[in-house]
């Protein structure tokens, strides 16, 4: 649902955005003129389009009213008597900025409120004739605070500035006028008539001087070291000229007799009686004066005639008028010029037209005025006096006829977006000479008027805002006010003279401004009207608003005519080679001109009126196909024209929230953005008023549509006798077809399936309308509530991220996707008020009165809890505090849609309430869910294509999502370092280390407690990501073992594996442990050591015992035997590793020590078997040692093997030795020994005693080592004596020539007399044991004693030998 309705916003808002992205593709004033360049002057005028009479019978439109009636206010009867007092002169003006008009009698001046004649006053305190006044704004701060404007008198000797007080009410309604007694300042005229007087806004007052020259009156408050209070100032000469007096100053003879000023661009332009226009920079700041061009009369007769060479010259000569063109109304066009023959000039001062100060003074263009086209043969004006230019409305005042002048209106309000300047001519009788023409300025905000746009907008676009533009004329009969209807306010005319009837004027007015934009004016009139004018405007906007149709487009034949340039610059455009995309005439547009039925197009005005269309229909779907609405371009397939009645309806809304749309919500203190991260504070963009005006406007708009099935019955809204509400709804059915022929009835059919179509998508683009409009609503009403509650304050009280969202966000994203964001700013809106129960229970209700999809119901209760939550932080027993927080829990849980947890969280976070936290996370995410696909999604490996449960996984994640962030902030805390001794016990948080772990055991505990599986699966993760794998192991819960073999298969799996076997030792499933643990010894290369590997193993057989003892299975001895395997073999390789890394050591060639490095890693990353430890490693390094081992290991027995192993152990250990002593080498011959014969001397294949005695002692033999070592190191073996004299005495008595080729015949004898002459021979035998072995050692001496004797030699050695045996029988004899 959720997703529905923000697509219909979308929707709606992609039409809105459509709209207003149309409604600016207005021209710039330049471009309508054709201005190119500032060195050609162009020329309008001469056409019959320039200024089209509708009254032409060519044109077959009803006049429609452009005026309304003049309203006529006498003189007040004081002033007429004064006429009887003139001596000298008189003076007539208007100050429309105050609503007042003056005359002047000779010296003294009358003010007076023109609008009814009250409210006179007058200043008598000259003495010398009035020449000429002005009403001024004062510099800022320089007088008091009533003092709202100067007004400037000129005689022929002085200045005079009076202060002007009002009594303003209103804005520009201003209330009573005062006139200050005494002048404020007063300077001298310097002999110089001043004409003329202009004032800028920062209080400059400049003077137009008889002599030709610019003056200004420079005041400040005190004098000076080098300055006046008050003094005049030439800005028409140098420096010099302040030197000299003014009798010594030359000037043309050309007097001044116009100032104006442009206030947009601080420039100042100045007409001379001979009409010489000179232009003035103010600089930027509007400080400065500095003369920049001028242009003579004759050099702009002279430009002027180029361009109009078949014209009288006279007609451009005496200009009577100039006024600036602020930037508003042009970018590159600034004055204005009139002559007296109401010829238009028009000039720019920059080269091109460029943004900048002003350079130059160019003609541009020449507007001809009525009356000088070819064809239509007018009355031309004459002796133009007095004109006036407004935002595109241009009036001047000629002589009709004795003591009667015409009034001529000239504006191009009806033709707004035609490519060219279009302007309607209306002319009204005034009594009398008009003294002064001024327009009445109008107090409408400047932001809804300016709507973000380049230029002042065409009166159409914001005539809804804008008042209709008022001008007075002021004669010696008195003043004549003039109000220029704008359209609607003709359409309101309109149907007041028409009465509920369909005339040929409210036709007419349909045709000229386009059905859909004359829809919009009955909108703005349904919105703001009085009743009656309400009804009529319903009845035309439905009578004319037509219905939704099927367009079948067709190819224009070649050569067709173009549409009438009068007609193809109706508000939406028309399609003429050269215009501009407009809103008729962008490719793509959605809101199309169309016509309907009930509306009669004469032939003539068809192809003008004929429109692209939106939308194409396929096989009787809508669909986006190839279309194409610019004219002459062939499109494919019928399209749907929506009704005019609805594209008026988009027209209005667009017009009515386009001034918000676009602009940003806040405003930051100082207006820059460069300052958006030091100034927090903001304001509301809009202002209360302009908020006000546009919410109550759309609100009307709302009730409108929600309320037409209200109207009246007797509304008709066409000859079939509809109420307004059929009317409305037509689209539901089709109308009724009229019996035809067979031949027709399936083309019938088909129609009829296509304007069922055709009234679908119209009533989709309705539905999609009337929720955009009522969101707007909310949200301006929302916006209003906020700035009424201190705006600034609840935007500070948002999270960082909601506030940069706030500060950067328009008004367009917060209606079409800113749920969210409104959520946030009532949230931070009603915690405002949590202290006051009354204030709180009032702000809900107005909330869910005005913004009911905003503030729900859910939102009430939302805001009770919250209000619970605040009662409980004020508590102070526990009974109370808690009590209160339950009932908060209890409201919080009931709400099912738009909890904001996070915030929710951390309330409970900031109150401790971390069980309550837990229930409502829980029971969220139970709501949120109810039918578990979350789960489902998690144990299918979260697919990509199942959009139900990721839905539904997001949903829960985000509610656990708020227990595993306070479980992360009490963690934090359990983890904080206890208070240094002497620090200050203060500095401590308010729950302590231990608490704060008591606390978060608590809170896991709850968690854990619960049965939801994907609870404990997040716990779970969380508690491994925090290394909590002990706390982990602690869990008893089903749902831990499903998790952790689930962990287990996925990659990596190593910890997974690692906590799995653990939680299989604690809960004694050592069967499994020992499984688990082989997994990990056994998994992939690269994923583990060695020696974790071999450590795994050893965990695994401990694990195989104990399961074997607890429950002895075949199947579970098996396991201990493989695993014992394994481990064997494991060992074997940690030795293999071991020895080649000290080979590698020793290993000086590079290619070497790489192949050694290769093995070694491939050693250190799989578990091997003893095939290839033997083959790749052992043997390939020459490890003697690991390759007995491994023979040992396998149970092969190959004596001759196992003897060259030995031989090369021993081989290799004399070589590391080689350097060392004979001692040295012993002991490690020795060592050697003694550690493998540990090892291997219970299995006498792989220990070869014989074998060993007999090399080992050929080697003492060889190297002349000390005796005896050999069987020392035997007996630590274990070897016993016997066994030792056994192995000797055999070795003996093989007579092997390897001793006397060693050079050493008797060695084994001296062996065999270091082994019997041990002080240690029997030590540790029993009695028995010693007196065999006496007897053995007796004999054997006896027979080595009979071998000596039997040698003939007589050597020392020998000699010293059969003394030594000798002793030893002596020994065994008395022993015996």
């Amino acid at each position: 649902m959720a997703t529905a309705a923000a697509e219909s916003l979308a929707s709606a808002c992609q039409h809105v955005e459509e709209q207003l992205q149309l409604g600016r593709q207005y021209m710039d004033l330049s471009d309508l003129l054709h201005i190119t360049s500032n060195s050609k002057t162009t020329l309008s005028g001469s056409s019959d389009h320039d200024y089209p009479i509708v009254s032409n019978p060519a044109f077959d439109l009803t006049p429609l009213p452009f005026m309304a009636p003049v309203k006529r206010v006498p003189l007040p009867q004081e002033l007429v008597d004064q006429f009887n007092h003139m001596q000298c002169s008189c003076l007539m003006g208007l100050f429309t900025d105050i609503g007042r008009a003056y005359l002047t009698i000779d010296s003294t001046i009358f003010v007076w409120n023109y609008k009814d004649g009250s409210d006179l006053a007058y200043f008598d305190g000259l003495s010398e004739v009035i020449l000429c006044v002005a009403l001024v704004k004062p510099k800022p701060g320089l007088f008091q605070s009533h003092i709202k404007y100067l007004m400037v008198l000129t005689t022929p000797l002085q200045i005079v500035l009076l202060g002007v007080s009002l009594n303003e009410a209103n804005g520009l309604a201003c209330g009573e006028m005062h006139l200050q007694p005494q002048p404020l300042f007063a300077v001298s005229s310097d002999n110089v008539q001043h004409l003329a007087v202009a004032g800028t806004s920062c209080g400059r007052i400049f003077l137009a001087g008889k002599d030709g020259c610019l003056y200004e009156v420079v005041y400040q408050a005190q004098d000076s070291w080098f300055s006046r209070k008050c003094r005049l100032v030439n800005r028409s000469t140098n420096t010099l000229s302040y030197l000299l007096p003014s009798f010594l100053t030359f000037s043309s003879e050309d007097p001044l007799v116009q100032l104006c000023i442009d206030p947009t661009r601080n420039v100042l332009y100045s007409r001379s009686e001979k009409s010489c226009i000179r232009v003035y920079d103010l600089g930027a700041d509007g400080q400065e004066c500095t003369g920049m061009a001028s242009i003579p009369a004759d050099r702009l007769v002279e430009l002027a005639s180029l361009c109009a060479r078949d014209l009288d010259r006279n007609i451009f000569r005496q200009i009577v008028h100039i006024a600036p063109i602020l930037s508003s109304e042009s970018s590159t066009l600034h004055l204005l010029a009139v002559t007296q023959t109401g010829v238009r000039f028009y000039f720019t001062t920059t080269e091109n037209g460029r943004v900048g100060r002003p350079t130059l003074l160019s003609l541009v263009h020449v507007r001809l005025p009525p009356g000088y086209s070819q064809s239509l043969v007018s009355t031309r004006p004459g002796g133009v006096h007095a004109a006036c230019h407004r935002e595109g409305s241009f009036l001047f005042c000629s002589p009709a006829r004795d003591d009667v002048d015409m009034l001529w209106l000239m504006d191009a309000d009806s033709f707004p977006f035609c490519h060219n300047l279009t302007e309607m001519q209306h002319g009204v009788e005034i009594s009398g000479r008009t003294w002064a023409l001024e327009s009445v300025p109008d107090a409408t905000s400047g932001q809804l008027l300016g709507m973000g746009l380049r230029s002042e907008p065409p009166l159409i676009l914001c005539q809804h805002v804008k008042p209709a533009p008022t001008f007075v004329l002021l004669t010696a009969q008195g003043t004549s006010i003039v109000t220029k209807l704008r359209p609607v306010d003709q359409l309101e005319q309109l149907l007041l003279d028409s009465n509920g009837s369909d005339t040929p004027a409210l036709r007419s007015f349909f045709h000229l401004y386009q059905p859909h934009e004359a829809c919009a004016m009955c909108l703005i009139l349904i919105c703001t009207a009085t009743q009656q004018v309400r009804a009529l405007a319903e009845q035309a906007y439905f009578r004319h608003g037509g219905e939704p149709q099927i367009h079948m487009p067709a190819t224009p034949m070649p050569g067709a005519a173009v549409p009438s340039p009068l007609f193809a610059s109706t508000p939406l455009g028309a399609r003429v080679p050269g215009l501009i995309p407009t809103t008729a005439g962008v490719a793509g547009s959605p809101w199309s001109a169309t016509n309907t039925a009930n509306v009669q197009t004469p032939p003539a005005m068809g192809a003008a009126f004929d429109s692209p269309v939106i939308g194409a229909i396929r096989g009787g779907a809508a669909a986006g196909g190839p279309t194409s609405n610019v004219l002459g371009r062939p499109v494919s397939g019928p399209e749907i024209v929506y009704s005019n009645r609805l594209r008026g309806l988009v027209i209005y809304f667009s017009r009515l929230i386009g001034p918000l749309w676009d602009g940003l919500l806040v405003q930051l203190a100082g207006n820059t953005r460069a300052q958006a991260a030091t100034l927090p504070q903001v304001h509301s963009s809009v202002t209360m008023d302009e908020l006000n005006w546009v919410a109550q406007h759309v609100q009307r708009l709302i009730d409108f549509l929600d309320g037409n099935a209200a109207l009246k019955s007797s509304i008709k809204a066409d000859a079939s006798d509809q109420n307004v509400h059929q009317k409305m709804l037509r689209f539901m059915r089709p109308a009724p077809t009229p019996n035809v022929g067979a031949a027709q009835a399936g083309q019938q059919q088909a129609q009829q399936k296509q304007q069922a179509e055709a009234m679908a998508a119209e009533r989709n683009v309705l539905r999609d309308l009337s929720t955009l409009f009522k969101r707007t609503g909310e949200v301006l009403n929302l916006w209003r509530i906020l700035c009424e509650n201190d705006l600034s304050t609840v935007i500070s009280g948002l999270s960082v991220s909601h506030q940069g969202l706030v500060r950067q966000m328009k008004f367009c994203h917060l209606i079409a996707h800113g749920q969210e964001t409104c959520s946030a700013l009532i949230a931070q809106l009603t915690k405002r008020f949590l202290s006051n129960r009354t204030e709180l229970e009032a702000i809900s209700a107005r909330l869910r009165q005005i913004c009911p999809s905003l503030y729900s119901a859910d939102d009430a209760v939302i805001t009770r809890a919250a209000e619970a939550l605040a009662e409980a932080k004020k508590k102070a027993t526990p009974a109370e505090r808690e009590q209160l927080l339950q009932d908060s829990l209890r409201l919080y849980s009931t709400v099912t849609l738009h909890l904001p947890l996070a915030v929710v969280c951390a309330q409970y976070t900031d109150v401790q309430f971390f069980s309550g936290l837990v229930d409502l996370c829980l029971a969220c995410a139970k709501k949120r869910d109810p039918q578990s696909l979350a789960l489902h999604h998690f144990r299918q490996q979260q697919p990509f294509d199942d959009a139900a449960g990721i839905a539904a996984y997001t949903s829960r994640r985000e509610c656990y999502d708020g227990v595993i962030k306070c479980l992360d902030d009490l963690h934090t805390r359990s983890q904080t370092a206890s208070v240094p001794s002497g620090a200050s016990p203060q500095k401590a948080t308010d729950a302590s280390v231990h608490s704060a772990a008591q606390q978060l055991e608590g809170t896991l505990s709850r968690t854990l407690a619960c049965d939801d599986e994907l609870m404990h699966i997040i716990a779970y993760d969380w508690l491994i990501k925090t290394g909590q794998t002990t706390r982990l192991l602690q869990v008893t819960s089903p749902y831990l073992d499903t998790y952790l073999t689930q962990a287990a298969e996925k990659e990596p799996a190593d910890a997974a594996l690692g906590l799995l076997w653990k939680y299989y030792e604690r809960t004694q499933n050592f069967s499994s442990a020992a499984q688990v643990l082989g997994q990990l010894a056994e998994r992939q290369p690269g994923t583990g050591t060695l020696q974790q590997r071999a450590e795994y193993l050893s965990r695994a057989v401990m694990c195989a015992k104990s399961c074997n003892l607890m429950t002895p299975t075949t199947h579970t001895g098996q396991t201990l035997h493989d695993l014992e395997e394994k481990l064997e073999v494991a060992r074997i390789q940690l030795q293999v590793q071991t020895a080649l890394q000290l080979k590698r050591s020793t290993i000086s060639d590079h290619a070497k020590q790489a192949a050694a490095d290769r093995a070694l890693e491939e050693i250190n990353g799989e578990l091997m078997d003893i095939s290839k430890l033997y083959g790749d490693y052992a043997d390939q390094f020459d490890l003697s040692e690991c390759k007995l081992a491994i023979v040992h290991c396998a149970g092969h027995h190959d004596p001759a093997l196992v003897e060259t192993l030995w031989k090369e152990i021993f081989d290799q250990e004399l070589q590391q030795s080689s350097l060392a002593t004979a001692d040295a080498r012993v002991q490690s011959l020795s060592s050697k020994l003694v550690l493998l014969g540990q090892i291997y001397a219970q299995s006498r294949r792989y220990f070869p005693i014989a074998f060993l005695v007999r090399h080992l002692e050929e080697l003492t033999a060889r190297l002349r080592l000390p005796l005896g070592w050999v069987a020392s190191a035997l007996q630590h073996v274990g070897l016993s004596p016997a066994m030792l004299l056994n192995v000797y005495d055999r070795l003996f008595k093989a007579k092997d020539p390897c001793w006397q080729s060693a050079g050493r015949p008797l060695h084994i004898l001296n062996a065999i007399h270091n082994l019997l002459a041990s002080p240690d021979l029997f030590a540790n035998l029993l009695p028995a044991d010693k007196s065999s072995l006496r007897l053995n050692c007796l004999q054997a001496v006896t027979s080595y004693l009979v071998e000596l004797q039997s040698m003939l030699s007589q050597d020392k050695e020998l000699k010293t030998t059969v003394a030594n045996f000798k002793k030893l029988q002596m020994k065994f004899q008395s022993a015996s």
